[in-house]
């Protein structure tokens, strides 16, 4: 309570009379001071002999907390002499402070000891208890009003911080669109330069039709060796034929690699134009169109070599030799 009294400085005096009644032999005071922020109400009785009993309240805005403001009340005791007067005020836990000072006419003058030792006038006008009561309808007034300034601002701040966070979310989501998109686009240009397999794949379909053709000569021989004594020329178109089935197996193998590659362009252009990619990627599904069609083309011509060798193999058999 002290070091709340040591903020108060120099009071604005309240202009009125002396609040004085008595009862018996007893006298009752009232003082009221009031600083914008602050109201002071200092109250006692004294009796006959001078001796002083009664109370300080201080009323000032609430620091955190749900309330407006804080109250704080103090008993005292002290004596008048005249028109000087002693107040020990009782802060509760066995502190006390003592309050040397005057009445001058409806003031009550004291001199409030500070921390750092010195002394601190407050002073007060006699007054009555609806002063102090008005004064503290204006400090909660005023601490309502700064309160809901503070909200206001708070929330204007955090409104402003709300619209950073957006926009720089919505940077971020920019950033990362564009990473997207570079990644699905060079995902399509990269799978497209997978699709020169076609070429690796005509070599080898070239390659079937030459064994193909040797494993057809070989036929030619063994049929000019018939019931001929030169061995058993079966043999040779056998030979043939598995050389042939090697490169009919690599043109398979070939084919579903090509294949592969195809799709993999057509899944790439679909994840980069699902990534809002803006670059013509039709070429690109073309060149997969293309590829596709060199693999079915060689898929099917190598069928056929098969079932004409096979075929081949047959007539071999069915030779008769001498």
């Amino acid at each position: 309570m002290r070091l709340l009294l040591c903020v108060l400085g120099f009071l604005t005096v309240m202009v009125g009379l002396t609040g004085c009644g008595s009862t018996g032999s007893e006298e009752s005071a009232t003082y009221v001071g009031t600083e914008p922020g602050t109201a002071v109400l200092v109250q006692w009785t004294a009796s006959p002999d001078g001796a002083l009993n009664g109370s300080v309240r201080l009323t000032r805005p609430a620091v955190g907390g749900d309330d407006l403001v804080a109250n704080d009340s103090m008993s005292l005791s002290g004596r008048r002499s005249g028109s000087s007067v002693s107040l020990t005020v009782d802060y509760g836990l066995g502190l006390t402070e003592t309050w040397a000072g005057a009445i001058e006419g409806a003031d009550l003058i004291l001199d409030v000891p500070q921390d750092d030792g010195t002394l601190q006038e407050l002073r007060l006008s006699g007054s009555d208890v609806g002063t102090y009561n008005a004064a503290v309808q204006d400090i909660t007034a005023a601490a309502a009003t700064e309160r809901d300034s503070v909200v206001a601002a708070q929330a204007e701040l955090e409104n402003e911080q709300a619209a950073e966070r957006a926009a720089s979310d919505a940077r971020n989501r920019e950033v990362e669109t564009q990473t997207q998109q570079q990644e699905a686009y060079e995902a399509v240009v990269n799978a497209g330069a997978q699709l020169t397999a076609r070429g690796d794949l005509q070599d080898l379909v070239d390659a079937v039709r030459s064994s193909f053709a040797s494993h057809e000569q070989s036929l030619a021989v063994a049929e000019a060796a018939a019931c001929q004594d030169r061995g058993d020329p079966v043999t040779a178109v056998g030979d043939a034929y598995t050389v042939f089935l090697d490169d009919v197996s690599s043109v398979t193998t070939m084919v579903d690699v090509v294949r592969g590659h195809a799709d993999e362009v057509d899944a790439d252009v679909a994840w980069a134009d699902e990534a809002g990619v803006e670059k013509d990627l039709a070429p690109f599904l073309d060149e997969a169109g293309e590829a596709r069609s060199v693999a079915d083309s060689a898929e099917q011509e190598v069928a056929q070599l098969d079932e004409a060798a096979i075929a081949t193999n047959d007539a071999a058999y069915a030779l008769d030799f001498c």
